[in-house]
């Protein structure tokens, strides 16, 4: 049980090796995510200038060490990343309710603002947003 509300997450990933992660979660239950702001942008990206630090994403959930279930972003600002917010399961494990809405993402990504892989159930995805337009996503479900 987490609750991670209004917190500035940024200048990760200082060191020139660095594959740093805004958040990341491989196991568990009950967690929310809710009116932060993730600042994790890429290097170099096609969608921007790119920055001095190396970011993985600004939230990976993996459900790999265990089952993960029952995770809420809300009213994020989310940016960066190679994803943005990675939602996957791997290692026979599962992952089974996600709730993604009312989030604006930010175009600093590598490849995507989402990504989703392996054994998912009760993903729910709506009302995100672009921050520079303030249009729907394609990722809304």
């Amino acid at each position: 049980n987490n609750l991670v509300e209004s917190c500035w997450v940024h200048h990760l990933g200082m060191n020139p090796e660095a594959h740093a992660d805004g958040n990341q979660t491989r196991s568990g239950s009950n967690y929310v995510f809710r009116g932060n702001f993730m600042d994790m942008p890429v290097p170099e990206s096609e969608n921007g200038p790119g920055s001095p630090f190396n970011s993985n994403a600004a939230s990976i959930n993996q459900a790999k060490a265990g089952n993960i279930s029952n995770m809420v972003f809300d009213r994020n600002w989310m940016n960066g990343g190679n994803y943005t917010i990675f939602i996957t399961a791997k290692n026979g494990f599962t992952f089974n309710g996600c709730t993604v809405t009312n989030n604006r993402f930010g175009r600093d990504y590598r490849f995507g603002p989402l990504m989703t892989d392996g054994p998912l159930s009760n993903i729910h995805l709506s009302g995100n947003v672009w921050d520079d337009t303030g249009e729907l996503m394609s990722i809304n479900g």
